[in-house]
């Protein structure tokens, strides 16, 4: 039995992403999402899918590398700039909580915890605001797994699972990065697309999470396969091709009382309706060029598609969400 969670990120970035979002839920085979709750539009996007897709299941894209703060600039001074911008990419925020003074170190660590709990209560109050359903935890550019940062999601991971949830519901999933090439024919195949952006954040984000799984004593959880990071943003037909013809590689998530064993994996897109970014969203210069690509439409227009619901089918891979795992 093959499962495909079919995951959209930055949901809130803009009323371009929101909309494709919608959209691609309502007519596609969108099943989930990543809220950016420090973002300008994310109470839009809350409101959206509260009033058109309110089974739509939504994360918390834990977001320290763009936009604004939930928490004031001057109570994570190390995280901003003077505008109260966050200013730090992937290598700084490693850089900055691994490789300084230990007094630095130690304070950037307290930052990080104050703002990601920030988000997280600023998540809380939209799932019970608007009836939504949270039901996986990731983050932007997938900084979740930097030492330093891992903690306060481990914390949050199991605040939400052990004290907020109902316990008749399924426990939240923490998106693991990690993505398999499957078979030597797809990755000769590929090899052009995915060297060498995709390969280096492949191997750095396989050892940290490796890391932080063991360091944590987090061996205990499951993690859903991964597509999305060889090809970050570049989700097109042809990608999607690639990914399905793999899935029976990937490990065997769990089994059912039947004995059948069943494989699950989440595609992870970044689409948009269009490349206008409105005057009011804030963001990094990275995303807002990242944002502009055409390729944001391509990932959209292969959510709503018709071949992508018979390229599913043809590898009988059923959609489906966190919150059914």
């Amino acid at each position: 039995m093959n499962k495909l969670i079919v995951t959209a990120d930055d949901l809130g970035f803009s009323p371009s992403v929101n909309g494709a979002i919608i959209e691609a839920n309502k007519n596609g085979v969108l099943t989930a999402a990543s809220l950016m709750v420090n973002m300008p539009f994310a109470e839009q996007a809350a409101e959206l899918v509260s009033n058109e897709t309110p089974k739509l299941g939504l994360g918390l894209h834990v977001c320290l590398t763009s936009g604004k703060p939930v928490s004031h600039p001057s109570e994570v001074p190390l995280l901003v700039n003077r505008n109260g911008d966050f200013c730090r990419s992937f290598p700084s925020l490693l850089s900055l909580l691994n490789f300084s003074s230990a007094r630095k170190k130690e304070a950037a660590r307290a930052q990080v915890e104050k703002e990601i709990l920030a988000q997280f209560d600023k998540m809380r109050r939209f799932v019970r605001q608007y009836n939504l359903v949270f039901d996986h935890l990731d983050s932007h550019q997938h900084i979740h797994f930097i030492p330093g940062i891992d903690v306060a999601v481990w914390r949050v991971f199991d605040e939400w699972n052990n004290e907020l949830r109902d316990k008749s519901t399924p426990p939240i999933i923490l998106r693991r990065p990690v993505e398999i090439f499957g078979t030597r024919q797809r990755m000769k195949s590929r090899f052009s697309k995915y060297f060498p952006g995709g390969l280096a954040k492949k191997m750095i984000l396989t050892k940290l999470s490796e890391d932080s799984i063991q360091m944590n004593n987090r061996s205990d959880v499951l993690f859903p396969g991964y597509f999305g990071i060889l090809e970050t943003g570049k989700m097109n037909a042809s990608a999607w091709e690639s990914a399905m013809s793999v899935f029976e590689t990937l490990p065997v998530f769990k089994e059912t009382m039947s004995g059948e064993s069943v494989r699950v994996a989440e595609l992870n897109l970044h689409p948009s309706m269009d490349a206008n970014i409105d005057s009011r969203c804030c963001c990094s210069k990275a995303d807002r060029k990242f944002h502009q690509s055409p390729f944001r439409r391509q990932e959209f227009e292969t959510l709503i598609s018709s071949a992508t619901v018979d390229l599913l089918a043809q590898y009988n891979i059923e959609t489906t969400d966190f919150g059914k795992l």
